[in-house]
């Protein structure tokens, strides 16, 4: 294999970022700053982690084409909401995943620390609602720490006992249709599950 010249890696890191969507002269930046130019900097890093789980998503495609729904189908007064924890290799955890990947303009990331994951199923309808992902909070925020006040000399007890949402969000069909504030009517004991899950366990940032 050739070794590259500085100057042929230098313009193969700038084409790179170029395709990204940003503009290099000097320093890097945004070509805009709108919601389409931030949709074009992840569809990148989203291409490449769906080629990377295409084997996946080709597997699982038919259990989970199963529970498409249209939103003209869809009758808001008969959506009954249920909170399903993710397990592993559940049918969850395929419904889950997939949707995951393949939904959202943001690429997926694998979550670290402590990790919870939850479907929100419409019983009526008998498909996915929405996502829940929760993930062990980073360490030090000052917009979070401050509006919560949360004292300097305690901050890693504090944020041990809590969660941040990694993925969140309702799925095509219903999200086109329904009253967003609708999750709310769903049974959500997010304490207690937390509970039984970490109750007595050792975690640490790369759990």
């Amino acid at each position: 294999m050739t070794a590259l010249t500085e100057e042929e890696l230098k313009k193969r890191i700038i084409d790179s970022i170029s395709n990204q969507g940003f503009y290099v002269n000097g320093h890097v930046s945004l070509l805009a700053d709108d919601k389409a130019a931030y949709k074009a900097v992840q569809s990148f890093s989203r291409t490449e982690q769906i080629q990377a789980h295409s084997n996946f998503l080709s597997k699982a495609s038919k259990t989970v084409s199963k529970y498409f729904i249209s939103g003209s189908k869809i009758n808001p007064s008969k959506i009954d909401l249920e909170l399903r924890e993710v397990t592993p290799n559940s049918f969850e955890e395929t419904i889950y995943k997939w949707w995951n990947l393949m939904w959202w303009s943001v690429p997926y990331q694998r979550p670290y620390g402590r990790q919870m994951r939850f479907v929100l199923w419409d019983k009526y309808h008998n498909a996915p609602f929405g996502l829940i992902g929760l993930q062990s909070p980073v360490l030090k925020m000052a917009v979070r720490d401050n509006h919560l006040k949360l004292p300097k000399e305690d901050l890693d007890i504090w944020v041990n006992k809590s969660m941040q949402a990694q993925r969140l969000g309702a799925l095509p069909g219903d999200s086109d249709e329904c009253d967003h504030s609708i999750p709310a009517q769903a049974d959500h004991p997010f304490r207690a599950k937390l509970t039984r899950a970490f109750r007595g366990k050792l975690t640490t940032p790369n759990a």
